[in-house]
């Protein structure tokens, strides 16, 4: 696939503040169940946040299109470096809150709370009253996602940077892919919508649920075909630039449409390719320079390089937020008002704002450092013929 004279600029900053968009999506979807029966957030499009984390996975597949698909194309590709990368933008967080939920977990134990209370942040099977070994094992690896384990233990979310994981060794088969069709841009954007569809038919026949109901149980499978949509998509935006007076009117119609269709309640599945479809608007309008201004897109952009922490932290830090705020006001920590869970994003921000500086930069750093022999040891990518 050739790269057009005029690519898309390296850095997408468009695309890194709708990280913060799809996060906060994700976090309102689980801080509105703490909110009273009938709340205003069970009724707007929070109510199909979960859908945030199928931005994320379209989103991931067209930014390391971006970043390595010309590099899989000319032969430069070592993917034991790539992984050493993705595992280290990953890693410091996932181990702060495995850490922290085990803390949790046996704080809960300690005050003699109930085992569904405590079991699935100690890793403990409630069922059971075991499986804290296996569990952990699971966790560690990044393999919750892939079978291994029967439902959210520990830290919940952490299922979907499992199925990041699967997606990230599973790159160079995608480019490759991805690559067969050479500069037919829109035969792979069709063959992507199509395996997509027949993965969500798939799944509805085989695990009896569609590919958003996925997470602990497979959310492998919900991330391929979607990771797959974001290359295509890529694919097709770099090689079909659009005048910036189309891209002013468009982009802004497309994103109002999609959000309308989460807030009226369509159909779940439809919903990835739409993401897809605005992912590529938003880099092609970073290409045509149609971008809001510097007061806006700067901390839009700062929330979106946070978004990874904030996602992280924010149920575990949620519990704790909501729990404190119970016992000072009095309230219901399972039937707030509606503002207090939004007003509950403003913790949120200042922790992860403190998390990413203090462990996820210097943890990249360190594990980067520390995984060095390993990438020296490995045979180096092959030259382009």
């Amino acid at each position: 696939m050739s790269i057009p004279a005029r690519p898309y600029p390296a850095d997408l900053r468009l695309l890194t503040a709708l990280r913060a968009f799809a996060a906060l999506l994700v976090v309102l979807f689980h801080f509105a169940d703490r909110t009273a029966p009938g709340s205003g957030l069970h009724t707007t499009l929070i109510g199909h946040g979960q859908l945030g984390v199928d931005v994320f996975f379209v989103l991931s597949g067209f930014i390391l299109a971006h970043v390595y698909l010309a590099r899989v194309e000319a032969g430069r590709f070592a993917h034991g470096e790539f992984l050493v990368n993705r595992l280290a933008r990953l890693y410091p967080m996932h181990l702060l809150m495995l850490a922290v939920a085990i803390a949790n977990g046996l704080l809960s134990m300690h005050r003699g709370l109930p085992v569904e209370v405590y079991g699935p942040p100690l890793g403990i099977d409630p069922s059971t009253g075991g499986g804290f070994a296996r569990h952990l094992i699971s966790n560690l690896f990044l393999l919750q996602a892939w079978g291994a384990d029967n439902g959210h233990y520990f830290n919940a979310v952490s299922w979907s940077i499992s199925a990041e994981g699967f997606a990230y060794l599973l790159f160079p088969a995608i480019a490759g892919v991805a690559l067969l069709f050479g500069n037919k841009s829109s035969l792979r954007l069709i063959s992507a919508v199509l395996f997509y569809v027949s993965c969500e038919a798939l799944a509805q026949v085989v695990l009896g649920a569609g590919l958003n109901d996925l997470s602990w149980r497979y959310g492998i499978a919900r991330i391929l075909p979607e990771f797959a949509l974001g290359v295509a998509f890529y694919g097709f935006g770099l090689t079909k630039p659009m005048p910036a007076a189309t891209l002013r009117w468009l982009t802004p119609a497309v994103i109002a449409q999609a959000l309308l269709m989460m807030a009226s309640g369509a159909p779940v599945a439809l919903m990835p390719p739409v993401f897809g479809l605005v992912i590529m608007l938003l880099a092609n309008c970073e290409r045509e320079g149609v971008v809001p201004p510097a007061w806006l897109l700067k901390p839009s952009v700062y929330l979106g390089e946070i978004s990874y922490s904030t996602y992280m932290l924010h149920l575990l830090l949620g519990k704790i937020y909501f729990n404190a705020l119970s016992r000072l006001a009095g309230y219901d920590p399972h039937a707030l008002p509606a503002w207090q869970a939004v007003l509950a994003i403003v913790p949120m921000i200042l922790a992860s704002a403190v998390t990413f500086h203090l462990i996820e930069q210097p943890g990249r750093r360190l594990l980067k450092t520390a995984l060095q022999p390993l990438l020296a040891a490995q045979p180096k990518a092959a030259p382009a013929c």
